[in-house]
């Protein structure tokens, strides 16, 4: 068990955010949940989450603990008796204002809280992953005896965490909601969980006018920029851009015709692995990421720990004010150990629709004005004690 003042999503975050979330992130907790879940064990589990609940410090508070997350990635199956009896639990504890988020689920595991009616809103890419509109699409049209197929004859995405049994017989999957409402309940990952109710904390703890602000009393004008940028998809102004990272006015507008300005990048797009360049996010965001590439042997998946989308393993995640550099822009190439060994990054969806990006290439490095140069050799180890920081 660990709660969200200590364990936080793989989404970089600015210091006001990052002490928001150290007093106020115990009231996110994450449950990490081992072994098949049968009536017997179903009652432990329902137990102890109403007890993580209920025996928080400060329950008697209405809303102490806002979110609960529950990580499936160990549990191979759960039967029916045993989702009722969670299905009860989160009755019970949603009275003090908790919800209930559900992360890391195999196909079969979802399956039966889908039907239990638990799960009422799975994020985007968990349906992506799980191919759940295609199978909703399946289980909607039986028309004859010969439709009435079985679960086996669903396609399934085989990912090395997703123990799924294809024993299940399935007639009819439930219908979710609009995932574009917002009011998710079930995610690929635990970090996805994690950034899903740290966003709703910090809107009401952070960014609301008038709220309840008190980690950091008076936020400056280019602090609430950045959180609109965040929530609403919109462009950073270069010059919040420039106090973000401490840098000079019109810095940005020197730095421009060095650059290489890419706007409506779409998410999943990968920016170029062979151009070494220094990325400045402008608008929506980017990740860093592992990715398993075509001919590499199964053996190396499972060794290195490759899970979720597509065979991706996130290192990071950059919101718009970031600058991320190819590894080999500041490390020359006899330091690198192994070139295929430089992860992607790939334009993320999770802040905006598109994304905008300069990237400044190694070649045009050299060519910037000596005073540009250190300035932007200043920023970097800014960046870099920002993203320390946020790991410790």
């Amino acid at each position: 068990m660990s709660d969200g003042s200590r364990t936080v999503s793989r989404t970089l975050r600015p210091f006001w955010e990052l002490r928001t979330l150290r007093q106020e992130g115990s009231r996110t907790i994450v449950l990490y949940l081992q072994g098949q879940l049968f009536f017997g064990s179903g009652q432990s589990l329902a137990a102890a989450l109403v007890a993580a609940v209920e025996g928080h410090s400060s329950c008697s508070e209405l809303g102490s603990v806002r979110y609960c997350i529950l990580s499936f990635s160990k549990v191979p199956s759960i039967d029916a008796s045993a989702a009722e009896q969670l299905k009860i639990a989160i009755k019970r504890i949603s009275r003090h204002g908790c919800k209930v988020v559900f992360c890391r689920m195999g196909l079969e595991v979802f399956q039966m809280l889908s039907a239990c009616n638990i799960i009422k809103s799975p994020d985007i890419d968990l349906r992506r992953v799980l191919n759940i509109d295609r199978q909703e699409e399946l289980v909607q049209r039986p028309a004859s005896p010969e439709d009435n197929f079985q679960e086996d004859d669903l396609p399934l995405q085989e990912d090395d965490h997703m123990m799924a049994s294809r024993s299940l017989h399935w007639k009819k999957l439930p219908t979710f909601r609009d995932p574009s409402k917002g009011d998710q309940d079930a995610f690929d990952d635990e970090t996805d969980a994690l950034n899903y109710c740290e966003r709703h904390l910090l809107r009401e703890f952070c960014y609301i006018e008038g709220g309840m602000a008190i980690s950091v009393p008076t936020l400056e004008p280019y602090m609430r920029s950045y959180g609109n940028a965040c929530a609403q998809g919109a462009r950073l102004d270069e010059e919040v851009f420039e106090k973000l990272n401490r840098l000079s006015p019109g810095t940005m507008a020197s730095l421009r015709p060095f650059c290489d300005v890419r706007t409506g990048l779409a998410p999943r797009q990968e920016l170029d692995p062979n151009t070494v360049a220094l990325h400045f996010v402008l608008q929506g965001g980017v990740a860093l990421v592992d990715v398993h590439r075509q001919g590499e042997a199964d053996s190396l998946v499972s060794m290195k720990g490759f899970h979720g989308r597509g065979r991706q393993r996130l290192r990071k995640r950059y919101p718009p004010g970031s600058v991320i550099s190819h590894l080999g822009f500041l490390l020359p190439a006899e330091r690198l150990v192994d070139s295929a060994l430089v992860p992607s990054i790939i334009v993320s969806g999770k802040f905006a629709g598109s994304s905008e990006v300069w990237s400044l290439q190694r070649e045009s490095w050299a060519q910037l004005p000596t005073s540009l140069m250190r300035a932007l050799e200043d920023m970097l180890l800014l960046q870099a004690m920002t993203e320390r920081q946020h790991t410790l």
